[in-house]
């Protein structure tokens, strides 16, 4: 299991940040994460994949990988 945390704030509200970090950390800690809200995660970080395996550099990632392992373009389609 893991745990990821990121976020950004202007440098002054970084107490308020952390703060908030530690409350909800807390509550993770003793309540855990409902099924609904794995639910919601799990479809967000499935769009994001989506989205990210679509991208122009995934794409020229692949190309340059099928290059150097394969020394010829495969496509992905």
């Amino acid at each position: 299991a893991a745990l990821v945390i990121r976020a950004s704030c202007e440098p002054e509200r970084l107490p308020e940040l952390l703060a908030a970090l530690k409350e909800e950390i807390r509550r993770l800690h003793q309540g855990g994460v409902s099924a609904d809200e794995l639910r919601r995660h799990v479809r967000l970080l499935s769009a994001q994949l989506a989205l990210e395996v679509d991208s122009a550099g995934a794409r020229m990632w692949r190309a340059l990988d099928s290059e150097l392992t394969f020394l010829t373009y495969i496509s992905a389609t």
